[in-house]
């Protein structure tokens, strides 16, 4: 019976010690989660003051620069619409190219006519018409002329002899007579005539077309028709080779000279050069100016716009 007694005392004191142990376990897990929970969490030490000036500064310099580039871009953007603006105020006001030259106010204003004394090179002086229309201001002083003229004489005769020389020659014969060979000319002529008096009449607000004396320099285009006709080079190479069409240019300087408020006696010098000849002429002559002035700037002052009135 005492055996039996032993071996549950053993058991009992068994099971004890492991109780013991268990709750002794229980009792060192809950201490040390309270001590984790209990001991504080080490604060992250602040920044040096060095550090936080120069992100400072740093951060404002962006700032300053990304103000002063949104200062800039409007106004960079403000310069060039205000120059678009200005160029088209300029186009509106000016117009197109054809109103700043003047070209629309072209129209007729003076007929005159003349004869002169036409000096071709290698032909005999001759006597010299012409007719002209005057169209105009296309500038202060500045005025388009049309003039057409015509003259017609005989080449010299040592001019001739010498062509009779030069074609013997090329045939083998020295006995060549042309006689006398005619030549003629047409001229379609567009000059540009500067008046220096009505620039300065304007200045003073006067009207220069109104002046007595005008004197007046000029150039321009000038379309010669050159015809060539002798008995003997009638439809001959010669005459194909002399005849022809011409551009050339011209210069001329003259004076006008008012006899009544609408008539003018003009006179004036003229120098033709071009490929088929070259001749300087003088001319004289009478105009006619249609007086219209009065009705042209009540018209221009009735249908300008407000901001050229």
């Amino acid at each position: 019976m005492s055996q039996p007694n032993d071996r549950a005392r053993a058991g009992r004191r068994a099971g004890a010690r492991t109780v013991v142990g268990i709750a002794a376990a229980i009792v060192a897990l809950t201490a040390g989660r309270a001590a984790g929970a209990q001991t504080p969490v080490p604060a992250t030490p602040p920044a040096p003051r060095d550090t936080v000036r120069a992100d400072s500064v740093r951060a404002d310099s962006i700032r300053a620069a990304r103000a002063d580039s949104l200062r800039r871009a409007p106004s960079d953007s403000a310069a060039r619409d205000s120059a678009v603006a200005r160029a088209m105020r300029a186009g509106r006001m000016g117009g197109s190219v054809f109103d700043q030259v003047g070209v629309d106010r072209l129209r007729l204003s003076t007929i005159g006519a003349s004869i002169g004394i036409a000096l071709p090179r290698r032909v005999e002086p001759t006597q010299l018409y012409a007719v002209y229309a005057d169209y105009g201001e296309i500038a202060r002083g500045v005025r388009v002329v049309f003039e057409t003229s015509y003259w017609t004489s005989r080449y010299t005769d040592a001019e001739v002899r010498g062509l009779e020389r030069a074609i013997g020659r090329a045939v083998g014969t020295d006995t060549l007579h042309f006689g006398r060979i005619r030549t003629s000319d047409l001229t379609l002529a567009t000059d540009v005539r500067f008046f220096p008096g009505e620039r300065r009449a304007a200045r003073r607000g006067a009207r220069g077309d109104a002046a007595v004396l005008r004197p007046f320099v000029g150039g321009g285009f000038a379309l010669h028709f050159l015809d060539i006709e002798g008995v003997p080079i009638n439809d001959t190479f010669v005459e194909q080779s002399l005849d022809g069409v011409g551009l050339g240019l011209a210069a001329t300087a003259g004076l006008d000279v008012a006899l009544l408020p609408n008539v003018s006696l003009t006179m004036h010098a003229r120098y033709d050069l071009f490929s088929g000849a070259h001749f300087a002429s003088l001319r004289g002559g009478g105009s006619y100016r249609f007086d219209a002035s009065s009705a042209t700037s009540a018209a221009r002052a009735l249908f300008a716009p407000r901001g050229r009135r």
